[in-house]
């Protein structure tokens, strides 16, 4: 096995740990039964797939945000705002 490989499957590893689709099994159904405590206060496991989760969706939005500043006096810009309602744009307040 070459060391990237080694290291491929240690992140895989750590993102999602061995075990977590029964945890998450056995979460849901402890939930349908009745039990409120949090799925990952029980399986540890759960949580460090939470996390993964929210840290993808993080870095998700910060590729998807436009730079409000790269529209400044642009011809898109003057568009939206001359469109019928464009001067309440929420965006307005970010540039």
């Amino acid at each position: 096995m070459s060391y990237d490989e080694f290291v491929k499957w240690h992140l895989y590893f750590e993102e999602s740990p061995p075990g977590w689709q029964a945890d998450y099994r056995a979460s849901r159904i402890i939930a349908a039964q009745g039990v409120t405590t949090p799925a990952r206060e029980i399986f540890p496991s759960i949580g460090v797939i939470q996390d993964v989760i929210a840290k993808r969706e993080e870095e998700r939005a910060k590729q998807d945000s436009v730079n409000l500043n790269s529209l400044k006096g642009t011809k898109f810009l003057t568009q939206l705002l001359n469109a019928t309602g464009g001067e309440k744009l929420s965006i307005l307040g970010q540039l």
